[in-house]
């Protein structure tokens, strides 16, 4: 009887899709560089990434390239992040406006209009530090520790209704000039995008990616009931109350530089479970599915539209076409439960 052959080992399936991500960035820089206002053929491109004297050199490396690794290491954090909070919160449309950052970090961009500053750093770490407070204020009426995902999301609406309405009265008050400003930041984009962006924000990230990675097995734990996780010997409040913290750190580390990048958080994490599974085991693969959003929707706004608008309009546009998708494929007969 001749012996079994050996089963050939196939790659696991994160391991393709961090491989199929890789491939779709790639592309993307490719579109990038390669099509609309810089036109630079392939083999110009590469060129240029090697010679010193190439006359494509500038165009690629102080134009193109940092607003492409700036718009995927903001991806990256917008979608770890956005997984995050979904699995938080158990709900499928969570993102992390959720526990009011969205509204908090408006109301920081306006606040710093409103005192006279103007400048694009004062501006970002105003509003950072306004999500961050918001998110604070939410996390604390959601009871901390013993904060349900009901109750976050509750409290998160609540405070970012009330900020809303605080910011449209700041805004009608204000100078034009400065309302244009702040409604510019609010949108999101990588148009000032440079070399000395990158250090700062790919260090938070590599710091918290890998505090992701690192706490991986209790990110499934955040799933399930609180008194399942109690017998199982963890503390889903401390469990919860750290992945917060993460989510919320991610999402602050791409608005200080950024802006608020529309949709992003809500839609990786889908787009995640539909190629790699229903469950994630960890952020990473929603954190490669933003990078290619963010890259890719770049890359349309700057190629393929008659005017250029910032990534953020580009990705909120997209974000509504989705969730149209969505329900008309729950609406359809025969639906398996929700297409959330």
């Amino acid at each position: 009887m001749k012996p079994a052959r050996p089963m050939p080992r196939r790659l696991p399936s994160i391991v393709l899709a961090i491989l199929l991500g890789l491939a779709l960035l790639a592309a993307t820089l490719a579109a990038q560089l390669c099509l609309g206002p810089f036109g630079i053929s392939p083999g110009a491109l590469w060129h240029a990434l090697l010679d010193p004297a190439s006359p494509d050199r500038f165009a690629v490396l102080t134009l193109g390239l940092p607003r492409y690794l700036l718009g995927a290491l903001a991806g990256v954090a917008l979608g770890a992040s956005g997984a995050i909070f979904q699995t938080v919160t158990r709900n499928p449309l969570a993102s992390p406006d959720v526990l009011g950052f969205g509204a908090g970090a408006a109301s920081g961009a306006i606040l710093a209009l409103r005192l006279g500053e103007s400048q694009p750093g004062f501006t970002a770490g105003m509003a950072v530090a306004g999500g961050l407070l918001a998110a604070l204020v939410v996390y604390g009426l959601a009871g901390g520790l013993r904060a349900s995902p009901r109750r976050l999301i509750l409290s998160g609406i609540m405070i970012s209704a009330l900020l809303a309405a605080v910011n449209g009265y700041l805004l009608l008050e204000a100078d034009v000039q400065d309302t244009q400003v702040v409604l510019a930041w609010l949108s999101g984009s990588l148009n000032t995008a440079a070399w000395h962006d990158l250090p700062g924000l790919a260090a938070a990230l590599a710091a918290l990616i890998a505090l992701c990675l690192l706490r991986h097995r209790s990110f499934g734990l955040i799933e399930l009931e609180d008194s399942l996780v109690t017998t199982l010997g963890a503390r889903p409040g401390r469990q919860r109350a750290g992945w917060i913290v993460t989510g919320v750190l991610l999402v602050a580390a791409a608005t200080a530089v950024t802006g608020p990048i529309a949709f992003v958080a809500l839609a990786a994490p889908h787009i995640a479970r539909r190629l790699h599974g229903a469950r994630l085991a960890n952020p990473l693969a929603p954190a490669l599915v933003g990078a290619v959003l963010v890259t890719g929707c770049d890359a349309v706004a700057a190629n393929a539209l008659p005017i250029h608008p910032p990534v953020g309009i580009v990705t909120g546009a997209l974000g509504g076409l989705y969730l149209l998708t969505l329900l008309l494929r729950a609406d359809r007969p025969g639906a398996r439960g929700n297409a959330f």
